[in-house]
């Protein structure tokens, strides 16, 4: 998180909680999406007070065991992580905002991730979860568009056409990445 801050040429003082809540949360993603490799190797980096608290094994995960309890502990990961990225969000100094594009659009991308593993209804995944091109580039215009319609406010223009643009691709993001589209022709509508 921190090298990143460096690289994006932002305060280190003001976005040190960003950069290592948002570090935390793509860490956390990184073991849920690579956890069956990581088991094929007899490694595990899931903390073990967890493993505890849903009665799940090593061995459970090492074999890709298929059960409630695991899909408990899954869950339980993924709100955590998926909690992290909403702090991050939170933590975003203003001052530093579109310095961070490259930190957000990393985190967005994770956070996509995260997401699409959850459709798997939180099932140990046999392969390696992505995101294809095309919804890596909605991510990235997304927040292009949301830093371009900040921007309109921020100089006292009307952002009703960068506002409809962005209503438009949040929709077809949330359709690919979590088919949540209804929600966004609502508000939209």
């Amino acid at each position: 998180g921190l090298m990143c801050i460096k690289i994006c040429g932002a305060n280190i003082a003001r976005c040190k909680d960003y950069a290592y809540t948002l570090g935390e949360a793509v860490q956390m993603t990184n073991i849920l999406r690579d956890i069956s490799e990581d088991s094929k190797l007899s490694r595990l980096y899931i903390p073990l007070e967890d493993l505890k608290k849903f009665n799940v094994k090593k061995e459970d995960i090492f074999n890709l065991v298929d059960s409630n309890n695991i899909s408990s502990l899954l869950a339980f990961e993924y709100e955590r992580a998926k909690t992290l990225y909403q702090k991050a969000e939170s933590l975003i100094p203003k001052e530093d905002f579109n310095k961070l594009l490259v930190a957000r659009v990393m985190g967005a991308i994770y956070k996509g991730i995260l997401e699409k593993m959850q459709k798997t209804s939180c099932r140990l995944a046999h392969k390696k979860i992505k995101l294809n091109k095309i919804q890596k580039l909605l991510i990235l215009f997304n927040i292009v568009l949301f830093i371009i319609n900040r921007l309109c406010m921020t100089l006292g223009c009307q952002p009703w056409a960068v506002g409809k643009l962005y209503c438009w691709i949040g929709c077809v993001y949330t359709v690919l990445i979590s088919n949540k589209c209804n929600i966004v022709f609502v508000y939209y509508f």
